[in-house]
């Protein structure tokens, strides 16, 4: 199907378009904890130093680390020359998409598809990244390209047959090679392509598949190691079953760009859906769409948590072909009317519409930015430094000529070994000053302990998705925030004055407070955090007694956590304690309890309890 001149210039001006959306503040944001992850990863001499130190322990195949192993050898790992690649592979998407659906369905359906992948948000922001998104996208569409050819090829087409059919047969391996999800799809395409084999293409598809699978074969090793590995549930939870309605949402940015979409089908071809010619290529696109999101939930559910709106945007370009196919094949006014009319809706809710499920990339930049800035204004002082995060080197890429100066003493807290070494740096330390940096998920402990030891803030920057930073000191110099005042708004709160002896009894007096619905039940969104502090003096060796949290409901769904005091106190001395927890979220007629735990039956003296029940907005 020839495209005139005016098709040509509507596809110029969407990947024109696509591309500056892509361009625009691409290196400017902040690199993601993946993408840091990806650069240190490269610090390898040799392509097997880089499998079995960059790749085995990782959860993705070695394709995008193996380019960008050669990549950044030629230009480098600035923040540009990362993404720039990922920007030029999700441009060339909205090409293939083009190619794809109009093969099948024509003109104005493929333009259309092209707007759809051009300016929706989730393309937009997955192709910002240096993740294997954008390339795993570009990847699926040349594969459905050169599947479509290699089964129904036309005239002049079939004397170059076999080239298409090698060219499959890479697109198969290298969807492989980019993620196992754009593997999983790749694989689902090609088991259903066999519907449409025949005499005629039936040897080209064949070696197509052959080629694909000895392609792969080096990788199988690789593969097994990770699928050994399980799944990502140390710190992604099971979807719930509503979550695919949420993930259309995202994908058509809101509900209402669905109902704009099917309008505008309907004005354009009234009768579409009594067109059934085609049933058999959309009953496979939609299959092609819906197949990875069941097998994603299904095994997020009852084997290891994996899904993520990130790896379906492999499958999302199907949904689009899909209804799209229901406009009318060729090219007239009305069509170019519609293909501007939702061009310019897909562009103004991306630019305008806040996405709950975007792209939030930790800040390392920002965070970076503001410790060069504070050490700036104190370099003579005494400083400990903190950080919790999956690596130092991530950070480090920002930091850069100031690595000598800002030179951290912990940069992981994940379980008792290292809280131990926390606690051991906090009470050996004379410094004045600390700098808490926070780059992986809270640790309340840990927080608790050092506002323990320097409970005035001087300096704090927050950012969403696990990036915070502060500067703490141990005495109020000028007039720094006290993080041990309790908040004046406590919902609850109740003061134990008399000390207590807990010895041969294993729980203390607290505070219970009952949510009801009318308090959880508003439009407007809080956090609910409890603050709790007191004088603790405990005789025994090994300190065993908690500050525990509890909540439960009437349906048998609960809540329990702790935070022991051998952490913060020692043996034999009284110290005051201060200890805040934020809650989980809170369900009506939630039913808390703050107190004490003592399992062991030591003797344990405590004064001045204090505990108070607040919330803030959201």
């Amino acid at each position: 199907m020839k495209a005139s001149k005016k098709e040509y210039l509507i596809l110029g001006v969407i990947l024109f378009l696509g591309l500056l959306i892509r361009l625009y503040h691409f290196n400017t944001f902040s690199l993601s904890n993946d993408e840091l992850s990806a650069i240190y990863r490269l610090n390898f001499n040799s392509l097997h130093d880089l499998i079995i130190g960059g790749v085995m322990p990782d959860f993705h195949p070695a394709g995008v680390q193996i380019f960008l192993y050669y990549w950044t050898q030629i230009f480098g790992t600035s923040v540009t020359a990362i993404r720039l690649p990922f920007i030029i592979a999700g441009t060339l998407a909205i090409l293939f998409i083009y190619l794809f659906s109009k093969r099948w369905f024509g003109s104005t359906p493929a333009l259309l598809s092209a707007a759809s992948i051009a300016f929706l948000s989730f393309p937009i922001m997955y192709s910002q990244i240096a993740r294997p998104y954008s390339l795993g996208l570009l990847l699926i569409l040349f594969l459905s390209w050169a599947w479509s050819i290699v089964l129904r090829p036309t005239k002049n087409e079939k004397q170059y047959i076999w080239l298409y059919s090698v060219l499959l047969g890479i697109a198969f391996s290298l969807n492989l090679y980019n993620h196992y999800f754009s593997g999983l799809l790749a694989f689902i395409i090609g088991i259903l392509g066999f519907s449409f084999i025949n005499k005629n293409n039936s040897k080209p598809y064949l070696a197509a598949t052959l080629i694909g699978t000895l392609l792969f074969i080096p990788h199988i090793q690789i593969t097994l190691h990770h699928l050994s590995k399980g799944g990502l549930s140390t710190w992604l939870g099971a979807p719930s079953w509503d979550w695919p309605i949420g993930h259309i949402g995202f994908i058509f940015n809101t509900y209402f760009n669905i109902l704009f979409i099917l309008i505008a089908i309907f004005l354009l071809r009234r009768n579409a859906i009594k067109h059934y010619s085609k049933s058999k290529i959309r009953t496979l696109l939609f299959l092609f769409f819906i197949l990875p999101l069941l097998i994603g939930l299904l095994y997020s559910k009852f084997v290891n948590p994996v899904l993520q709106d990130s790896i379906l945007i492999f499958s999302m370009p199907f949904i689009m072909v899909f209804i799209f196919s229901f406009a009318p094949s060729t090219l007239n006014n009305k069509s170019i009317y519609s293909i501007a009319s939702l061009s310019i809706i897909f562009i103004l809710t991306t630019l305008f519409i806040p996405q709950e499920r975007k792209v939030d990339v930790q800040n390392f930049k920002g965070i970076a930015k503001h410790l060069q800035k504070w050490n700036q204004e104190n370099p003579s002082e005494s400083y400990i430094r903190i950080m919790d995060s999956n690596s130092p080197e991530y950070l480090k890429y920002y930091l850069k000529d100031d690595t000598n100066t800002i030179r951290f003493d912990q940069w992981k807290i994940e379980d008792d070994q290292d809280l131990k070494a926390l606690q051991n740096i906090l009470d050996n330390s004379q410094a004045e000053y600390l700098n808490y940096v926070v780059l992986a998920p809270d640790n309340s402990i840990a927080w608790n302990m050092i506002i323990n030891h320097f409970p005035y803030k001087k300096h704090s920057i927050v950012y969403k998705k696990n990036a915070q930073a502060y500067e703490l000191s141990r005495s109020n110099k000028r007039g720094e925030v006290n993080l041990w005042d309790f908040p004046n708004n406590c919902l609850a709160k109740i003061k134990i004055d008399s000390c207590m002896l807990l010895q041969d009894v294993k729980y203390s007096d607290g505070l219970v407070y009952k949510f009801e619905s009318e308090l959880i039940d508003t439009e407007e969104e809080f956090e609910y955090i409890v603050y709790t502090k007191g004088k603790f003096l405990d005789s025994a060796v090994n300190i065993g007694a908690h500050i525990v949290f509890s909540i439960n409901y009437d349906d048998g769904d609960s809540y329990w956590s702790s935070a022991p005091l051998h952490y913060f106190i020692h043996s034999n001395i009284e110290q005051s304690i201060y200890y805040v927890k934020q809650l989980p979220e809170i369900k009506p007629n939630a039913l808390l309890k703050v107190y004490i735990w003592n399992p062991n039956n030591e003797k344990l003296q405590v004064s001045n309890f204090q505990i108070c029940l607040s919330r803030k907005k959201i």
